[in-house]
């Protein structure tokens, strides 16, 4: 049995709990939030007495054996320092750190402690993806890539009203990149390891805070291109280019193929591309590329 407390009270967490609570091993000990009464409120939500305003209390507890950390972005790297140097393991929300510095330290602290220390990013372990991993190889020879997604940010209407939220705020490392952006990066580093160069370019709002951004990766034989935004939403897919013939049961003939993944789907689904440009799903499933909505999406020439 691994007893947890959480850092976070909000739906995130929420939706880990409601995950981990289908695990055996997993029990919810304790709640910390910066208030007593949000902490106590949470725990009682949760059916848990243990709570703590004090992240020292909480890291000095011995009935806790890990830690859950879903606070602000920018708190990430000295809470979860702070929990290991108590020898609490650790499962911190994407992004783990602010920078590579603050990882590098999580990193040492981790090994000096040997605790085990994890980023919650689960879209590249998810069932959907690992079946793109093993489709890549039947595609052929992969010249581009196109990760993109694009939502624009419930809070984004306040912002250009003058009212500066904490989700356009550009001191709590949670600029488009580090929202977003991170869920292109991830994948296409997973899928493709790390890039020989990288190009960039990024619209800043009125208070310096990025909005937007674009990303050019150079592999020695492919491109890649990555779009995220905060302030619009797009298509968002992924092109790989390569031979139609070497797929099955499909024509030869100039055009396009795909293979179409919904984040949270379990299958991915094959499409042809016809000139001019109209994309016929291949299997059952196939939903509508919804603006904002992150979907995966791999094209052959």
């Amino acid at each position: 049995m691994i007893r947890f407390a959480v850092i976070g009270t909000n739906t995130i967490t929420d939706k880990f709990l409601q995950a981990a609570s289908a695990l055996p091993d997993f029990k919810l000990c304790a709640v910390y939030s910066r208030t007593l009464a949000r902490a106590q409120e949470y725990a009682q939500k949760n059916n848990v007495s243990l709570v703590f305003d004090s992240l020292e209390a909480l890291a000095d507890s011995d009935q806790i054996d890990a830690v859950y950390i879903a606070s602000p972005n920018f708190c990430h790297a000295a809470q979860s320092i702070l929990m290991m140097q108590h020898h609490k393991h650790v499962l911190c929300e994407k992004p783990i750190a602010s920078n590579a510095s603050e990882f590098q330290q999580m990193y040492d602290t981790a090994i000096k402690n040997q605790v085990i220390l994890l980023e919650a990013m689960r879209s590249v372990f998810s069932p959907g993806f690992a079946a793109i991993r093993s489709l890549l190889p039947v595609l052929g020879t992969i010249r581009q890539v196109d990760f993109s997604f694009c939502k624009y940010s419930s809070r984004y209407d306040h912002f250009k009203e003058g009212i500066i939220e904490n989700a356009f705020h550009p001191a709590l490392s949670n600029a488009a990149l580090m929202d977003i952006g991170v869920y292109c990066v991830h994948p296409l580093v997973s899928l493709f390891g790390m890039p020989a160069s990288i190009q960039s370019s990024s619209i800043f709002l009125s208070n310096g805070f990025e909005g937007a951004g674009t990303v050019l990766l150079q592999y020695p034989d492919m491109q890649a291109t990555l779009r995220y935004s905060k302030i619009i939403n797009i298509f968002s897919l992924i092109y790989a280019q390569s031979n139609a013939e070497r797929i099955p049961n499909r024509p030869t003939q100039q055009g396009s193929c795909g293979l179409f993944y919904p984040f949270s789907g379990t299958k991915p689904t094959r499409s042809l591309m016809t000139s001019p440009p109209m994309i016929r799903p291949a299997t059952e499933g196939t939903k509508a590329l919804e603006p904002g909505t992150v979907r995966r999406a791999v094209h052959l020439r």
